[in-house]
């Protein structure tokens, strides 16, 4: 029983950290080279837009509104 209290507490915590702090993502296209490469993977934190706007420079990932299951990865440049 102790097992599996201790297995749903990390189930939770894992899909928390993963709904809010941080995730990743796997880069489909060659639009961001020479910095990130196609096929890589990226580990995008969240929690940090939650104090502070995106910067230019920053890579950020979004879904676009009218495409669902899909995520650009993009340099914020202005």
């Amino acid at each position: 029983m102790e097992l599996l209290q201790v297995f749903v507490l990390t189930l939770l915590v894992l899909l928390a950290a993963r709904t809010f702090v941080a995730e990743s993502f796997v880069v489909r296209g060659h639009s961001m080279e020479p910095t990130v490469h196609h096929g890589e993977r990226v580990l995008v934190v969240k929690v940090i837009y939650r104090w502070r706007p995106p910067r230019p420079g920053d890579i950020v990932v979004f879904r676009p509104p009218g495409r669902p299951g899909s995520e650009y990865i993009k340099r914020v440049v202005a």
